[in-house]
């Protein structure tokens, strides 16, 4: 689910990119990134509840939201970089390359075994 999620973004973000297009295809690429924040989203938190036991969730819904953060911040100081230094482009491109090299990563494993 995350790797489609990130592949929607990269979709989006590489529309975007383009150097001229009309504002329908940049509705579509709204649309695209909307559906893929909340791919995104869903799958992360369901890792987290998935993956951390009971008495760790709550810290680990909170290690979440803060490493979300951070990520959103250094990734909005660098697009706006490359955005203000070379271009628009530059920056979306960037965003879609890393969005593109994060479907290669491999799926966490699951190591929690059932209380039967």
């Amino acid at each position: 689910m995350f790797a489609a999620a990130a592949a929607i973004y990269a979709s989006a973000y590489a529309v975007v990119a383009l150097p001229s297009q009309p504002w329908q295809l940049l509705l579509a690429a709204f649309l695209l990134a909307g559906g893929g924040i909340g791919l995104a989203e869903t799958a992360e938190s369901s890792l987290v509840a998935q993956l951390l036991p009971d008495h760790l969730r709550g810290s680990g819904f909170g290690l979440l939201g803060g490493v979300q953060s951070l990520g959103d911040f250094a990734s909005s100081v660098a697009v706006g970089i490359l955005w203000t230094a070379i271009s628009p482009t530059a920056g979306f491109a960037y965003a879609a390359c890393w969005m593109l090299g994060t479907t290669a990563m491999p799926a966490p494993r699951s190591t929690r075994t059932s209380a039967g």
